[in-house]
């Protein structure tokens, strides 16, 4: 029975994850087309252009240390997925009088995945616990005992994805498992 509920919940871990997020180290891959400009993680300093630690939600034209155009600072832009995708399209189109000189990610799948990468990171440059933002979880009764399954973290490698169970209200009772399931 434990085994069955245990494929059972990976097998829910697996399409949730697919739904919502894209494949983080494919995203890592293309941020190395934006490295020639942008830094980003722990210790990241602004460069040709602004670091990218802390992005989603974010106001445009507000790291400290860089010197946005004008057209950056008033654009009123708060970055979230669906502007990102849009702007990393063609950004000159996006905000019209940017310093940005970029020919754009056309690809969906590819700025999907480029978010996915850099929503990751808070803005002290740290990888944050869920990048998704989602609260991704559910709640589910193994006979009568209420069990917490958190679907999240940090991507690891292989694709693989770390599923945690827990007691409800009582984080003692935590178990992690690592499922050899392609979330990503």
């Amino acid at each position: 029975m434990m085994k069955r509920v245990s494929i059972a919940i990976v097998a829910l871990a697996s399409s949730a994850g697919a739904a919502v997020a894209g494949d983080i180290a494919a995203g890592e891959k293309t941020f190395k087309k934006c490295i020639p400009c942008h830094n980003i993680g722990e210790g990241a300093r602004p460069s040709i252009g602004p670091i990218q630690n802390g992005l989603k939600g974010r106001k445009s034209g507000t790291v400290p240390g860089y010197n946005y155009s004008d057209a950056n600072k008033n654009s009123g832009i708060v970055w979230d997925e669906a502007t990102f995708k849009e702007y990393i399209k063609d950004p000159k189109a996006k905000i019209p009088g940017t310093k940005m000189v970029f020919p754009g990610i056309k690809d969906e799948k590819e700025a999907e995945d480029l978010w996915s990468f850099l929503e990751q990171f808070g803005p002290d440059g740290k990888k944050i616990k869920n990048p998704f933002g989602l609260g991704l979880g559910w709640q589910v009764k193994i006979g009568n005992v209420p069990i917490d399954v958190e679907i999240g973290g940090q991507a690891l490698p292989c694709g693989y994805q770390k599923v945690r169970l827990c007691n409800i209200g009582d984080e003692d009772l935590c178990v992690s498992k690592t499922s050899p399931v392609l979330i990503w």
